[in-house]
C-alpha cells in the first residue's frame, strides 16, 4: 500500500504534537511493508491555495493509494480537503488532532472518505468520527529507579493557551512544601519568553523555577512528582501527549478540566478550572502533601495507560487504511 501523510512541519526537533505522531506512523506503516512518503508545507504561513496547490503537486508525483491528512479544525479545514479531494481523486483519511482559536466554517465543503479523532471531545463536530487515541512511545528505561522529589514539571510552549502565568501565580501560593521546585521545560514555541520570566522574579519565585531549552524528559519525568498542563482555551491539541509521556513514568498530571484532558487524565490526575490559580495551588499541594491521594494517582497511571496503548491503537488505524484500501481495488 502506498500511503501519503500531510504534516505540518515534519522535521526535527520532535518537541511537537502533530510531529510526534506522525513520526510513529511513518515507522509503523513501514514495519507493515507499506511505502510512505510525508508530505509538508514550506511555510506553515502560506495562503490556503499555495498549501493546496504544494500537497497537489506532490500527491500527484507520488500518486498513492491513500491519503492521510492530520490536520487541526480551522475556518479554511473544507476547503483545503475539497480541492485535495477535487484535483486528486483519492481516498482522503482525516485525522483531526485539535482546535485553532477560530474555527468558524470548519465544515463548509468538507470532504473526507474517512474521519478520525484522538478523543471524544472532538467527536461533537464529527457525528461520523471513529476515536483513535494518540499513539507514542512510553518507554522508560532508564530511569526507573530514581527517586522522585518534590518538582512540579511543565513542558511545552509559552503561548497564552498553555497557561503557564496561572501555574506560576499557582507556583507562588504554595507555602511550606519542603524543597518544592518548579521545572519549565521551553520547546521554543510561543513569544512570551520575556513576559514569563519578569512574572517569575515578580511573583519572587526565581529560586525555585529554572527554565530549560533542550531537555532529557525522560529525566525530568522521572524526578517530577507532577506534572501539570494548565490549559486555558480549547485552542491547539485536544490531547496533549504530554500526559501519556508522564503516566509512563508513573507522574500524575494535574490539568485543566477542558478539551480532551478529562478524557486523557482519568483517575490519574486532578483536574481544576482553567485560569483558577487558586485551584490549581491546591491540587498542587493536595498530591504533595497527601501521601495516599498520591499514591492512588500514581497505582492509576498504569491503569491509564492501558487505555492508551500504542501498537493497539496503531493496529486499528491501520485497520482503517485496509479497508479504505480495498474499497478501492
Amino acid at each position: 500500500m502506498k500511503i501519503a501523510i500531510i504534516s505540518k512541519n515534519y522535521r526535527p526537533p520532535w518537541n511537537e504534537g502533530v510531529k510526534n505522531l506522525t513520526k510513529e506512523l511513518v515507522y509503523f506503516l513501514k514495519l507493515k511493508k507499506n511505502i510512505v512518503n510525508v508530505i509538508t508545507t514550506r511555510n506553515v504561513n502560506e495562503n490556503i491555495f499555495s498549501f493546496v496547490r504544494h500537497i497537489v503537486k506532490r500527491i500527484n508525483y507520488l500518486n498513492p493509494d491513500i491519503i492521510f491528512y492530520f490536520s487541526s479544525m480551522s475556518p479554511v479545514l473544507g476547503l483545503k480537503t475539497y480541492f485535495i479531494k477535487k484535483a486528486t481523486r483519492k481516498p482522503l483519511i482525516l485525522f483531526i488532532t485539535g482546535k485553532r482559536k477560530v474555527i468558524f466554517g470548519y465544515h463548509v465543503l468538507l470532504k473526507y472518505d474517512k474521519i478520525l479523532v484522538n478523543c471524544n471531545f472532538l467527536k461533537q463536530y464529527f457525528n461520523d468520527s471513529s476515536l483513535i487515541y494518540p499513539f507514542i512511545r512510553t518507554e522508560s528505561k532508564n530511569y526507573k529507579n530514581v527517586k522522585k522529589e518534590n518538582i512540579v514539571l511543565f513542558l511545552g510552549a509559552f503561548e497564552k493557551s498553555r497557561g503557564v502565568e496561572y501555574l506560576l501565580r499557582a507556583i507562588s501560593r504554595i507555602k511550606n512544601i519542603p524543597n518544592l521546585k518548579l521545572l519549565i521545560a521551553w520547546n521554543k514555541y510561543g513569544k512570551n519568553y520575556i513576559k514569563i520570566t519578569r512574572l517569575v522574579n515578580k511573583l519572587q519565585i526565581a529560586s525555585i523555577t529554572k527554565i530549560y531549552g533542550s531537555i532529557d524528559t525522560s529525566k525530568f519525568y522521572s524526578i517530577a512528582k507532577l506534572t501539570v498542563i494548565p490549559r486555558v482555551s480549547e485552542e491547539r491539541m485536544s490531547f496533549p501527549l504530554r500526559i501519556i509521556e508522564s503516566f509512563s513514568f508513573n507522574t500524575p498530571v494535574i490539568a485543566s478540566n477542558i478539551l480532551g484532558l478529562p478524557e486523557a487524565v482519568g483517575n490519574a490526575g486532578i483536574l481544576v478550572k482553567p485560569k483558577d490559580d487558586l485551584a490549581l495551588s491546591r491540587a498542587i499541594k493536595t498530591a504533595l502533601i497527601d501521601k495516599n491521594i498520591y499514591n492512588k494517582l500514581v497505582s492509576n497511571c498504569k491503569k491509564q495507560l492501558k487505555i492508551f496503548d500504542r501498537r493497539k491503537n496503531l493496529e486499528k488505524l491501520y485497520a482503517v487504511l485496509e479497508n479504505e484500501r480495498k474499497k478501492i481495488l
